[in-house]
This record gives structure tokens, sequence and C-alpha cells, in this order.
């Protein structure tokens, strides 16, 4: 009498749950699936984590006098590209590049398995489109210089954002266009120096067996990273602001325009050195990321 019926001990199997009793089969083929996007996401954040680690050592080079301009995400490849064995290089990154922006736009659709393993709430969801975007395009950038086909903006300088904003300004309501990306731009820099501070960035890592002295180094490079990453956006976003308000393209920067303006500032120097090196320890961050992130699931 008190024994369950033998229908109930399987009812919450993968199987049972399927319409029709569907066999194991479907179960293991997502599996298959979820793993191999995983594994996507992880050699995406190794190559990201690459190409800021460029960055970082790019400004550096500019706060010690060895440079004459910085260098943004494009910029780095583009000099790694001109390197002894640079293009293949570049080429595992344009790779892994767009194999983070697949894993992006799957986490995107299918609600989990994105930048972070497990489920993804919407506003997730909405940044996991976003990084698909801009990693598709930085991977195209990448293959391009492969191929030996010029990139535009790929040297930096400016000339791309300042461009764009010229364009965007000469629209009906350009000006309220161009503040709305001011607003977003310096918004998502903000967002990065708050996550940076509250030590948000661990969600979706797994830590549980991880030493203290390594929680204590991934937390440190966490900070250093997005905050420095925090205050670059800003930077851009603020004299994007500038731009808008008064009518000026040439206001316009990117990230390399941010590092400049940090490097003409007081004690300029020390500010850009200081920034560098939390933009090289955001590209560490982003290969630890890619070996503590929690699977799919």
């Amino acid at each position: 009498m008190t024994a369950a019926p033998a229908s109930s001990s399987t009812s919450g199997s993968p199987s049972s749950r399927r319409p029709g009793g569907q066999s194991q089969a479907p179960t293991a083929l997502e599996d298959v699936r979820s793993l191999w996007i995983d594994r996507a996401a992880k050699l995406g954040l190794v190559a990201r984590g690459v190409v800021y680690v460029l960055m970082g050592v790019l400004a550096i080079q500019l706060a010690t006098g060895n440079r004459r301009r910085p260098a943004d995400n494009k910029g780095a490849m583009a000099q790694l590209a001109t390197e002894p064995f640079g293009k293949v290089a570049l080429a595992a990154i344009a790779l892994g590049l767009l194999a983070y922006a697949l894993s992006c736009a799957l986490g995107a659709i299918r609600g989990h398995g994105g930048k972070k393993g497990g489920e993804s709430s919407g506003g997730e969801r909405a940044s996991d489109a976003g990084r698909a975007v801009v990693n598709t395009g930085l991977a195209v950038a990448a293959a391009s210089m492969v191929i030996g086909a010029r990139s535009s903006g790929a040297q930096g300088g400016g000339k791309r954002e300042k461009g764009l904003t010229a364009r965007a300004l000469a629209m009906p309501f350009g000006v309220a266009l161009v503040l709305a990306a001011a607003a977003a731009v310096l918004g998502f820099g903000l967002n990065q120096i708050r996550k940076g501070v509250t030590k948000r960035f661990t969600k979706g890592l797994q830590l549980q067996e991880a030493s203290v002295t390594t929680e204590a180094a991934v937390e440190l490079l966490g900070v250093a990273g997005y905050v420095a990453r925090g205050i670059v956006f800003a930077i851009a976003g603020w004299f994007l602001a500038k731009a808008a308000i008064q009518r000026d393209p040439n206001d316009a920067i990117g990230i390399d325009g941010a590092l400049a303006k940090l490097a003409r500032a007081a004690y300029g120097p020390y500010l850009l050195g200081l920034v560098a090196a939390g933009l090289i320890c955001f590209g560490l961050w982003s290969m630890v990321e890619a070996r503590f992130r929690r699977d799919d699931g």
C-alpha cells in the first residue's frame, strides 16, 4: 500500500519529462552541445584576455615615453600583427573571439551558457547579445589583419569615433542620439567600477575548491581590472557627452583617446601607468575567469 508506483521512480528523469517519452539521446546531445559552448566561451575569454594584456603593455609604453600614442583593442591586435609569428597568434585570437561571440549569441538565445555558465537573467541575456556583436566585429577585424586587409580604425587615433559622431550629429535628433550613446558608455564604465568595488565579478565562478591564496589573487585581479576598465570607458563616455553638448565631433574619443587623455593629465604618466597595470590585470582576470568559469547548466 505504501510502495510508490513503479512509474513514479522515473517521473523526475529527463526522458519522462519529455513529450512522448523520448529516450535519453536528446539529453546526451544537449550535454555535448553545452560542453562545446562552454569550451567556446572559455577559449574566447582567454583571447579577450590576451588583447587586454597587449593594450595594457602598449599603455605602459606610452606612460614611460617609449610610445607616441596608445592603442585600443583593434590597435593592440594591429601591433601584434607586426611581431614575429604575430599573425599566427592573431589568427588564434580571431578564432577565440569568434567562438566567444558564438557562445554569447547562443547564451542570449537559450537563456543560459553565455559569458557565464548556468541560467541567465533578462539583463544578462541582453549583455550576451551585445558581447556577441562586439566580439564578432573584433574577430572580423583580427581576421582582416591576418589576411592583410586594412581594418578601419585599427590604428586608433579616434578617427572612427569622430566620424561616427559627426554622422550622428548631422541626423535629426542627432544630439539626443549621441547623448544617449554617451550615457550608455558612461553607464557601462561606472557599472564596471561598481562591479569591481563590490566584487560582483565572482558571480558565476567555481571557487569553492580554490585555496584562500588563489581566491584572494583572483579577487585582486578582478578588482584592479574592472576598476581600470571602468575608468577608461567612463572617460570615453564623458567626452562623447561633451561632443554632443558642444556639437563638436572632435571631442569624441575611444579607448585609445581615453588613455591619451590620462597621459596628458596632471601626473599623467603615473595615472596612466596605474590604469595600464589595471588593464593587464583585467586581461589576466579574463584568463582566470576561463579557468574557474562555472560549467553550463
